[in-house]
């Protein structure tokens, strides 16, 4: 059994010198150059080969765990600087230690981002989809996990349906994987998905 390494990127109180909650000093330009050098290579040395990267974008400020903080990053003058970092590190983690897999976790379609998506402009509604999970679906030392225990994501809505098994189909071709949280209740659109269960979250697997 492989143990991953879990880090809580995106957990600490919102500050106006902070306001995505972003931990572990990757608000500042270069902060996750810094954090793959003094956090990961460490733990890589010492034999870990999988990690857990918890909200990597922090929070949006529309709500918590919000599938589209990547995008609020790049709309954002100030912080756009830690997508283009996140992206950076895993690249050149992809080249250093070709072994190492990472687990990104981002969110959920909560209220709030459905109602940024409600409307006919289909080119829109997928384009912020797409950019929301950009770097997790194109680098292929990634898996994407989803949480479906709130939101959108958590009814069975079609369109949502549609896009998250296309992303699935996307990252079997990479021989990579979409996880959802929790394990999905019996009958569930996401039934057949494979799962995490991080934290207490475990408690919600049962009908």
């Amino acid at each position: 059994m492989e143990l991953p390494v879990f880090y809580a990127l995106g957990s600490r109180k919102s500050t106006t010198e902070n306001p995505y909650s972003l931990g572990h000093g990757v608000e500042h330009k270069g902060g996750y150059h810094r954090f793959y050098t003094t956090k990961l290579v460490p733990n890589i040395r010492d034999g870990y080969r999988r990690f857990v990267l918890h909200r990597p974008y922090g929070e949006t400020q529309s709500g918590p765990m919000n599938l589209d903080q990547r995008v609020e990053l790049i709309d954002s003058d100030r912080f756009r600087h830690v997508v283009s970092d996140f992206r950076s590190m895993i690249e050149l983690a992809q080249i250093q230690h070709p072994e190492v897999v990472f687990d990104i976790y981002l969110g959920t379609i909560e209220d709030q981002l459905e109602a940024r998506l409600t409307g006919n402009d289909f080119f829109a509604w997928m384009n912020r989809l797409t950019l929301s999970v950009g770097d997790a679906m194109e680098l292929t030392n990634c898996n994407l996990m989803l949480d479906a225990s709130t939101g959108v994501l958590y009814e069975n809505q079609p369109e949502y349906q549609y896009w998250a098994r296309m992303l699935r189909s996307w990252k079997e071709r990479q021989g990579r994987k979409i996880f959802v949280e929790a394990l999905p209740r019996r009958g569930s659109w996401c039934e057949d998905f494979d799962a995490v269960c991080i934290e207490r979250f475990y408690e919600n697997v049962r009908d």
